[in-house]
């Protein structure tokens, strides 16, 4: 199910060929930002829980560590279920992650928490770029994967910009 300009779909803005594409890059770069605030907030996380900002960079190990885990599972996975909903199940993973280390309590909840982050990640990234591969045909696959690619990126900048006015 191809979603191509021979029928005309690719060449309107709201066309759904453009929707899917600003939904993959939306849901790319929603993963992105969590991952990226927690490094630039590592002092603030640090000072709150009263721990060593070496302590508190694990967060992002543990985050990384259970994304390699579950991408081998995420293959898996998309045998069995439908990726559209795959790639929901990894933005509801994030949604928890980020308000469960929102009103987190103590480190360890936070760290509970933000290793939902992992597993949203390697959901998300996956899907999208699956979707991406089912959806196009093949001379626009290329730029609808660079589109995804520039969202996660803009994570980057838009943090860099956003994180000193938190």
């Amino acid at each position: 199910m191809a979603l191509s300009d021979s029928t005309g779909m690719g060449k309107q803005s709201g066309s759904p060929a453009s929707l899917l594409t600003l939904a993959l890059v939306v849901s790319a770069f929603t993963t992105m930002i969590s991952s990226l605030l927690s490094g630039l907030l590592l002092i603030e996380i640090s000072a709150t829980f009263g721990i060593s900002i070496a302590v508190a960079g694990q967060m992002r190990t543990v985050s990384f560590a259970l994304s390699i885990v579950f991408s081998l599972l995420t293959g898996i996975l998309s045998q069995i279920y439908d990726h559209r909903k795959l790639l929901l199940a990894g933005l509801i993973a994030s949604c928890i992650s980020a308000v469960g280390c929102s009103v987190a309590p103590t480190f360890s909840t936070v760290l509970l928490s933000f290793s939902l982050t992992g597993i949203a990640y390697a959901l998300t990234t996956t899907m999208a770029f699956t979707l991406a591969s089912e959806h196009y045909p093949r001379e626009k696959r290329g730029q609808t994967i660079g589109f995804i690619i520039a969202g996660m990126s803009g994570a980057y900048l838009v943090g860099a910009f956003v994180v000193p006015y938190l």
